[in-house]
């Protein structure tokens, strides 16, 4: 006499039970796997190869740690721009992304940590283009022409926190004029809205402590405008929706020269302390609860060149333009 068999729901649930079981087994494994130098290692190979590959440049990464589901992160990055000089370098990056999120398009990032990040962005004669258009070419989509498609993409990225520590930053641009180095002491932001695609952005707080920055200007500050024309300027909609709760500024120098306009700028700002009450750009309207400044000084220089007449003439016309385009700056008192 046969064996009873057992009812077909009851071989299907134990089935089912058998597969989830074997894909949650197989998942721990990977998970632990991914966590470990040698695989870690395999990935970074892997990595290198196919950017190398794609941007068409040389890239070298010391090491990278997953630390699965969230943290990625990424120490001793090189990256070359076309004319094999420095494009990116240093230290550490650390990506802190709900990883979840990407089985659905969705780009959530808690945290972005650099530290000892040294950059160098170029734009130089013959070429009228930045030295990092060619990462963004490797990368852009095929369907790039598509509006919509923009904005998605604008809608699936989230990101919550800034933080930076020891970056250098040089620019040179041959096109407008300007070479600028600058460094960042200590900076970091909280981000609680985040949409990319109608620019607008909640920031609960902003803060940098120690920030220095040289910027030299070889060409014309300014060109002479008609009257007419940064009045209308002035009057352009804001679509830019930015709040704050708090910015709190530390240790900032800037220096700023322009020989050919004889217009000279130097700040050194102890501590700035602003809680914003009100942003609202779209109208013109900025109220702040209070505002602390503290062991400040700046000054303005401006020679007696043809150039720094014109400078001095539009920089009055401009300021009555904003003033008549009705900006309102309301501060309590305290």
């Amino acid at each position: 006499m046969d064996k009873q068999r057992r009812p077909l729901g009851v071989r299907i649930i134990k089935i089912m039970l058998k597969t989830v079981l074997f894909f949650l087994v197989f998942f721990v494994v990977l998970v632990l796997l991914v966590q470990t130098a040698p695989v870690q290692d395999f990935i970074r190979e892997k990595a290198v190869t196919w950017l190398e590959k794609k941007l068409n440049t040389r890239v070298a990464v010391g090491k990278i740690y997953i630390d699965f589901p969230k943290d990625v992160v990424i120490e001793n990055l090189y990256l070359e721009d076309r004319n094999k000089d420095t494009l990116l370098s240093g230290g550490k990056i650390k990506a802190d992304i709900t990883l979840f999120k990407l089985l659905s398009s969705q780009i959530e990032i808690n945290e972005v940590y650099l530290e000892s990040i040294t950059a160098k962005v170029k734009r130089e004669l013959p070429d009228t283009i930045f030295n990092f258009q060619f990462i963004l070419d490797a990368f852009a989509s095929k369907a790039a022409g598509n509006n919509t498609a923009k904005t998605d993409t604008a809608n699936n990225i989230t990101i919550k926190k800034i933080t930076l520590n020891k970056i250098r930053l040089v620019y040179k641009d041959i096109i407008t004029g300007h070479d600028v180095e600058s460094a960042i002491d200590h900076f970091e932001t909280k981000i609680s809205l985040f949409d990319l695609a109608h620019s607008r952005f909640d920031v609960p707080s902003f803060k940098m402590d120690g920030f220095t920055a040289k910027v030299y200007q070889s060409k014309p500050l300014v060109k002479p405008e008609p009257v007419a024309k940064d009045m209308a300027d002035a009057k352009k909609p804001i679509a830019l929706q930015l709040n704050f709760k708090e910015v709190a500024l530390e240790k900032i120098n800037l220096d700023y020269r322009n020989d050919v306009s004889a217009f000279y700028v130097n700040l050194d700002l102890l501590k700035l302390l602003v809680h914003p009450d009100k942003l609202d750009l779209p109208n013109r309207l900025i109220d702040l609860n209070d505002f602390i400044l503290q062991g400040t000084t700046a000054s303005i220089r401006l020679g007696k060149t043809e150039q720094a007449k014109i400078v001095a003439k539009e920089t009055k016309q401009e300021v009555k333009s904003q003033a008549e385009s009705g900006w309102k700056v309301n501060v309590a008192l305290l």
